[in-house]
């Protein structure tokens, strides 16, 4: 049974009075947060937000971070990837066939393709991505491929998939990108973590409402990081907002680079005090192009919780202070 449909004062005007978000129709199902990960206020709303979400309404959090880890209440062992990729293609009638095999043949790839790269070989000298439509997905025809070619670091390395690791948090479920990988290493861990959590939707014999927080580190999205790490790393997000269109999942990006958020269909967008971002929100020409004077000048004064939160469906623009704690609740009707 899914919960009551509910909006969240997520913060207040200037001038009084709360502002709400309701999070959980699809149409409103997506928010792109934009800001330096050094902020309190971004990580305190993200935290609130949350535990409003996991507590009070029935939503199941998953988060994928890059913060520092802390001690985990329990180790939850996700075996959903080798679950999905158990099953053959699905039949023609099957509404979204050709984007399931999308997504799927994504994810194998991607992952041999930055292994690859972690090895420093080119992916022609692995095998080639054939499977059995009729039997299975394509990660366990390429298992075969591997085992028969007797590719012992690649057995390995795909033996990681066969359980991902998320921690329990109280009641959210997070995912840890250590920050001391290197750029190829975070690119794995985070598709790892995204193709675990998609699997498990899959997995799911009911409908159940999810909140997917998507931290990825900064490094993934900089226009210094090789091409195809990046098209990889936006390509997970949007499966991601995919998931948001076609599930009962609420995505939220948090993230300290622009990039690639207007080129995804996000909605709602939050913009925060930026630091060492693709676009720096101190120079005065990308202030001029925000129009938000007041914005400014609330962080001029050092109100960093103080954001613009743009509907881009309506056009709509609204400087508010994000609450840190006291989410409430507003039943929809």
């Amino acid at each position: 049974m899914l919960a009551k449909q509910h909006a969240v004062i997520v913060g207040d005007y200037l001038s009084g009075g709360g502002f709400g978000w309701a999070y959980w129709p699809k149409h409103h199902a997506k928010l792109a947060l934009i800001g330096t990960n050094e902020n309190g206020s971004k990580r305190q709303f993200l935290k609130g937000f949350s535990s409003i979400l996991s507590t009070k309404c029935e939503v199941s959090v998953h988060w994928i971070t890059g913060e520092d880890s802390v001690v985990m209440d329990e180790a939850i062992a996700y075996d959903s990837i080798p679950w999905v990729e158990g099953f053959s293609d699905p039949p023609e009638f099957f509404e979204d066939r050709h984007t399931f095999m999308d997504i799927r043949s994504f994810f194998t790839s991607s992952y041999v393709r930055l292994l690859a790269m972690k090895r420093g070989i080119n992916r022609a000298d692995l095998p080639h991505l054939v499977y059995r439509e009729h039997m299975e997905g394509p990660l366990a025809g390429f298992r075969r491929a591997v085992n028969q070619n007797g590719i012992a670091w690649l057995e390995e390395e795909l033996k990681e998939l066969d359980e991902v690791h998320w921690h329990r948090e109280g009641d959210i479920r997070k995912f840890h990108v250590a920050r001391n990988l290197s750029i190829v290493d975070s690119a794995i861990s985070f598709l790892k973590a995204v193709w675990s959590v998609w699997a498990y939707i899959a997995q799911l014999k009911e409908p159940e409402r999810l909140l997917i927080i998507a931290e990825p580190p900064k490094e993934l999205l900089s226009e210094t990081t090789n091409v195809e790490i990046r098209d990889i790393v936006v390509k997970t997000l949007s499966i991601l907002s995919y998931l948001a269109d076609e599930t009962t999942t609420t995505f939220v990006l948090s993230s300290e680079m622009f990039y690639p958020v207007p080129e995804l269909p996000f909605r709602h967008v939050v913009i925060l005090p930026t630091s060492d971002s693709d676009i720096n929100l101190m120079e005065k020409s990308n202030r001029d192009n925000v129009q938000a004077p007041l914005l400014f000048a609330e962080w001029e004064r050092g109100n960093h919780g103080v954001c613009l939160w743009e509907d881009r469906y309506t056009g709509e623009r609204h400087i508010i202070q994000l609450r840190a704690d006291g989410h409430e609740l507003v039943e929809l009707t």
